[in-house]
């Protein structure tokens, strides 16, 4: 009984699984196409920017051609900010990009400011400019809560768009694991090939703060000499932008050139792997059917008449229900996945040599 529970579960953990990382490939790319982080930096800059009064300065001194918050924003992430290497990620994206910076530093930010506000249209430069870079600082949290809301959302709606189309209603699926020896027993099959599958395709690695341990330990083998100080990082950041700075005041006590160096250099690793990241995800996704095919999933397999034939109402809340499933996330079922797998590996009764079966402690 209790191992039937566990192949129901590792089922429709599969199948969640499965379209998870379709959902993810979806995102990801919209992400990119849509300049989602720039864009994000780019609204809070404008924020900041008109909460000083910043246009309404400049435009003091430039009555004939005020500048607007969007512009100087856009101007500052363009001349600000440590200037980005030319990684495999943006070679890849750049273009449908552009390279847009997604991230810059206060102290960038600082500087980019005293090349925009001439001292003679303000008194007390120095103090605005400190004012508005420990502004700055402090806004960082919300910017990023801010993307994390913006990339839920897009889960959601993918979610829904993948449970959609490929027509997988909760309940239906769950009765046709309960139901089926033969069903949880292929599925139970293909479980442990799909966990593997997405092991090596690091469907944990979703954030810069993933992957930031193994970025520090190449760094640390390209130059040995620093391996210690480099120590000092601990790679936690809620986005690139805090993980970049974190190792930038670790290098503090390093002559400026250096230190920015160091930070491309890292920067251009961190987008390394997490290219890689995406790219392995989105071939497990693209096999994704092949697996789904052992449940009978298939794109839009039985048409309109899912939607609106004879128990669309139940079709309609099913996949409502996988929807919600969807929107927990890649990494979630992941680990459900391996935990239930590794839960019915132990309670599995194994034969024991001239003698009965018996289970594992």
């Amino acid at each position: 009984m209790l191992l039937d529970i566990l192949g129901i579960v590792i089922g429709y953990a599969s199948v969640m699984l499965l379209l998870s990382l379709l959902v993810t490939t979806l995102v990801q790319s919209t992400q990119q196409v849509f300049q989602l982080r720039y864009r994000n930096l780019l609204f809070g800059l404008e924020q900041l920017l008109d909460g000083f009064g910043i246009p309404v300065i400049l435009k003091s001194g430039n009555e004939e051609n005020p500048p607007e918050s969007r512009g100087l924003a856009s101007d500052l992430i363009d001349r600000v900010g440590l200037e980005q290497p030319k990684t495999r990620l943006r070679k890849t994206f750049g273009s449908i990009v552009g390279g847009k910076r997604t991230w810059i530093l206060p102290k960038e930010l600082k500087q980019g400011l005293q090349d925009l506000i001439p001292e003679t249209l303000v008194n007390d430069r120095e103090v605005l400019l400190s004012s508005i870079e420990k502004r700055f600082e402090s806004m960082e949290g919300d910017l990023s809560k801010r993307f994390t809301g913006c990339m839920r959302l897009l889960t959601i709606i993918f979610g829904l768009l993948v449970a959609f189309m490929f027509q997988v209603s909760t309940p239906a699926l769950l009765k046709d694991l309960r139901t089926s020896a033969e069903l949880r027993e292929a599925t139970g099959q293909y479980a442990k090939q799909v966990v593997e599958a997405a092991a090596e395709a690091h469907v944990l690695t979703r954030k810069y703060e993933k992957i930031s341990d193994r970025a520090l330990d190449e760094l640390a083998q390209r130059h040995p000499e620093l391996a210690k100080k480099l120590e000092e990082a601990s790679g936690i950041g809620n986005d690139k932008s805090a993980i970049l700075h974190e190792l930038k005041l670790v290098l503090s006590d390093l002559p400026t050139d250096q230190q920015n160096t160091l930070v491309k250099e890292y920067s251009g690793i961190l987008d390394d792997l997490l290219l890689s990241a995406l790219k392995e995800t989105s071939g497990l996704a693209a096999r994704a059917s092949q697996y789904l095919s052992v449940f009978e999933i298939d794109f839009w397999k039985q048409g309109t008449a899912f939607y609106v034939g004879a128990g669309a109402l139940t079709n309609w809340i099913g996949v409502l229900i996988t929807t919600i499933a969807l929107a927990l996330g890649a990494p979630f079922w992941f680990n459900i996945l391996q935990t239930v797998i590794g839960l019915r590996d132990a309670l599995k009764p194994t034969p024991r040599a001239g003698g009965p079966r018996v289970l594992h402690d």
